[in-house]
């Protein structure tokens, strides 16, 4: 039950950033990224077409890796 209400509430903010994405501002970039962690932490499906797309297109999948890197990891990474 809990990873079908993950797999839900990921959908539904994928589906409201790309609502409020053509509006000015951010407003929908949260949304998208924070359904998108969802989604992948929840779905191998989404894992495995995340992989794909980033064979396919490697720089839009850096651009996202640096989106939802965590800031314990950017600091790792940069010592």
């Amino acid at each position: 039950m809990n990873r079908l209400l993950a797999l839900s509430l990921g959908g539904a903010l994928m589906l409201t950033g790309a609502i409020l994405a053509p509006l000015p501002g951010p407003l929908g970039t949260p949304f998208t990224l924070g359904g998108l962690v969802l989604l992948l932490r929840n779905s191998l499906w989404v894992r495995k077409t995340y992989v794909r797309c980033g064979r396919r297109w490697p720089w839009g999948k850096s651009f996202v890796d640096r989106l939802l890197r965590r800031r314990r990891e950017k600091a790792a990474k940069e010592e």
